[in-house]
């Protein structure tokens, strides 16, 4: 309402301003007025009588006489008539109080109520405005009646009417008021927007602002990233480059600048296909990756891995393409590095393996389609490699097979290298002392016999290592395209089979494969594999052969052979299936079983022929269960079981499986006769021949191989050397038993050396336990009768 400032608003308080200032004038008008009134009373009534009367109510032609007249409130005696003045001092005040208050009283509950409401309270102001200048009026009138108070009925007409006023213009003050309202309002509208609109833009500004930092640190980070980052429009032409792309292929951005990559970077070596697959994607706006080889500006060839993305704007719109590339080369190289390691063996430096293979399965598949077309494949191995390598140390050995590649490789034809796919031989080592030779491209099978030879000749020469000279031989077995199977592993495998036939035959030799090898090893296999069940099966038998006196013809020991009942083969003999036991190790457990049975038997015929049973058994122990640290346990624990004792079972070895490893086996042998065991040495003369070695080891039977006996009647050599072996066996302390005696000669013969034994078909074959209790149940004396029988002949 202060703020209003309207016509209205100053003019009612100029009126009250008025009044305030000119209320004790007229309260001193209205006394002297009434003193006036007293006075002139008499003149008065002349006046009327006079007939001349003057209007008293005019003030204004009357004036002068008016204001003699203003002391009239006063008594008789000329004192002011003070109830009269204070009544009407009190009047006055109470109408100017009255007013202000409540106007003030509006205003502050104008202030108060919401805005929405203060049009109303605008009126409620005019409504108390017009009361009261209806009042005002009235009183006015009233106080015309006396005439002390027409000059403040003048002025309460005054006041009135600016209450009039103010009344009839509040209507136009109130559209004033709503005016300024709206306005108000439209302003804090206005306000209020601008305060949302210059948020809004604070924000987007900071967001622009952020956006733009991190636009330059990703441009910062583009542009010194060791990545190689490439903006291309749509049509894949470049718009911008980063330092990396410069570094990686040295080309500047304005070098680059409108061109396609392909047309800067792609070379002779670049694949076309991954090509192709980069610009499908790209023409379908698809993101791809792909590894690809590029040339840079000096023509350096190097690999890449590059990940292309299509960039879209918000309405999904493509605009361009971001490729990130990163140099791959070192990365590529290992990689290579790492399948050269994988097919390369790492001591030789020649193919391996894996190489070999797929080199000869190209040279087989080649053979199906040219029949012109011939291959060769040479399977190698040392024959005395092993001894090399134990003997000098592992270290001699590798020396010796990088010079034994090294050899491989002058041997071949002179336009042949290794490691190169477009080379028609290769050597590669398969492990160990074996190497194998593909010759590819022979003009004639038969070539691959000059070539085995002309290795032969090449490995057998003398080897330098060190101080140390090494002679060794090689033996090859040789497989052509005529007869290879159809596949590379079935070729290696008929070239090992021809290698170790060439073994068999007597080593440092070739042998060509055929046919018939692969039936032996196929028949081999299938050997082995019945063995492994033969046990359990219990197919595998005992038959037992005499070991008679030459001097009496009394059954003096028996010996335990193992025999094996094929349900298909019939029985098979230990030449056949020992080999095998030995080089798969199953002789181990087959011969802890013969050795139980053997005690279990004699304990048998002990309780069923009593004093007609043999003295002792032999047991035929190989060289493989002689290093088996519990053999000697195993032995104590049999003969506990069979309740024999030590010194009725002999323990037979050969000679060469003693000498194979003297050290250790003296050392097994000490052990076995602290048990209380016997020792025989079989097979003895085939082995080393030393008889030094009936020194070293602790013998107590010497068994004289069945080649000796045979030809003892062929010359007095072989009977001188016969005769001096049981003359220091028997000064030695050493039984002596001649094997294979066939005929009366052999045993007169064996008698005239004073040989003590004999064992062989003459006196019986071997034979199952039932037919040996028939055998060793007869009468001694007819025994006796047939072993004079023989001295007489």
């Amino acid at each position: 309402m202060a703020q209003s400032n309207v016509p209205a608003a100053k003019a009612l308080g100029f009126g009250l301003l008025a009044l305030a200032c000119l209320a004790p004038v007229a309260t001193a008008m209205a006394m002297d007025c009434q003193d006036a009134l007293c006075m002139s009373a008499p003149v008065h009534e002349a006046a009327q009588e006079a007939g001349s009367f003057q209007s008293e109510w005019d003030i204004f032609t009357n004036f002068g006489q008016y204001m003699s007249r203003l002391h009239c409130m006063r008594k008789a005696d000329g004192s002011p008539d003070w109830p009269w003045v204070i009544g009407l001092i009190t009047l006055t005040a109470g109408v100017v109080v009255s007013y202000l208050k409540i106007f003030v009283f509006w205003r502050s509950a104008y202030l108060e109520v919401p805005e929405r409401d203060r049009n109303t309270k605008l009126m409620d102001l005019a409504y108390v405005f017009l009361w009261c200048a209806v009042c005002g009026y009235g009183m006015s009138i009233l106080m015309f009646v006396w005439p002390a108070y027409r000059l403040l009925a003048i002025f309460l007409l005054v006041l009135n009417f600016f209450s009039w006023r103010f009344a009839s213009s509040l209507g136009d003050f109130k559209v004033s008021l709503s005016a300024k309202a709206l306005q108000r309002k439209l302003d804090d509208e206005t306000r209020s927007r601008n305060r949302e609109l210059e948020r809004l833009v604070a924000e987007k500004t900071a967001a622009l602002v952020a956006s733009e930092r991190q636009a330059q640190k990703l441009a910062l980070v583009a542009s010194r990233t060791d990545n190689a980052v490439v903006i291309t429009d749509t049509a894949g032409r470049i718009e911008w480059v980063n330092d990396g792309f410069t570094r990686m292929t040295g080309y500047q951005l304005d070098e680059v600048l409108g061109r396609k990559p392909g047309e800067v970077l792609q070379g002779p070596e670049t694949d076309p296909a991954t090509v192709e697959r980069i610009r499908r994607c790209m023409h379908n706006a698809e993101p791809v990756e792909a590894e690809i080889r590029n040339y840079s500006k000096s023509g350096r060839c190097y690999w890449l891995s590059m990940e292309i993305q299509p960039v879209r704007d918000a309405s999904g719109k493509l605009t361009q393409f971001v490729a990130i590339e990163r140099d791959i080369s070192e990365r590529k190289q290992m990689e290579q590095e790492l399948r050269e390691a994988a097919r390369t063996d790492r001591l030789t430096g020649l193919p391996n393996r894996e190489m070999l293979l797929d080199r000869l399965q190209q040279a087989i598949l080649r053979a199906r389609r040219m029949p012109t077309y011939h291959y060769a494949v040479l399977f190698i191995d040392f024959d005395r490699f092993k001894i090399v390598n134990d003997s000098l140390g592992h270290q001699m050995g590798d020396r010796l097979l990088r010079e034994t590649s090294r050899r491989l490789v002058e041997c071949l034809r002179a336009n042949d290298t290794l490691a190169a796919d477009r080379d028609p031989s290769v050597a590669a080592r398969m492990g160990g002392d074996e190497f194998v030779i593909l010759l590819d491209g022979l003009a004639s099978p038969q070539d691959a016999c000059i070539v085995a030879e002309r290795v032969l000749g090449v490995l057998s020469r003398v080897y330098r290592l060190g101080e140390h000279e090494v002679f060794s031989t090689a033996s090859i077995g040789v497989v052509t395209s005529d007869l290879a199977a159809d596949n590379a592993d079935a070729v290696l495998r008929d070239a090992d089979t021809a290698m170790y036939e060439a073994k068999a035959r007597g080593k440092g030799r070739y042998v060509l494969f055929d046919a018939s090898m692969r039936d032996r090893a196929l028949d081999r296999l299938q050997l082995e594999n019945d063995l492994r069940h033969a046990q359990a099966l219990g197919q595998l038998r005992l038959h037992y052969q005499p070991i008679v006196s030459l001097t009496t013809g009394e059954l003096e020991s028996v010996e335990a052979l193992i025999r094996w009942e094929h349900p298909k083969r019939g029985l098979v003999s230990p030449i056949h299936f020992i080999p095998i036991t030995e080089e798969t190790g199953m002789i181990v457990p087959i011969g802890e079983w013969v050795l139980r049975e053997a005690c279990r038997q004699l304990g048998e015929w002990r309780r069923e022929l009593g004093d007609r049973a043999p003295r002792s058994i032999s047991v035929n122990v190989a060289r493989k269960q002689l290093m088996v640290p519990s053999f000697p346990a195993t032995v104590r624990k049999v003969l506990s079981e069979s309740g024999m004792a030590p010194s009725s079972l002999h323990l037979e070895i050969t000679e060469s499986e003693m000498m194979a490893d003297a050290k250790a086996a003296i050392e097994v042998l000490r052990s076995l006769k602290e048990i209380g065991v016997k020792i025989d040495m079989d097979d003895f003369g085939t082995g080393y021949s030393s008889l030094s070695c009936l020194r070293q080891f602790p013998i107590d039977v010497l068994k004289i191989d069945r080649s000796f006996v045979a030809n003892i009647d062929e010359g007095r050599d072989l009977a001188a050397l016969v005769h001096a072996v049981t003359q220091l066996a028997r000064n030695m302390g050493i039984s002596v038993v001649a094997e294979g005696i066939e005929r009366a000669d052999q045993v007169v013969l064996l008698q005239s050396l004073e040989c003590t034994f004999g064992q062989g078909y003459y006196f019986a074959k071997p034979m199952p336990a039932d037919k040996f209790a028939e055998y060793a149940g007869r009468d001694r004396r007819t025994s006796n009768a047939e072993a004079l029988a023989c001295l007489t002949h």
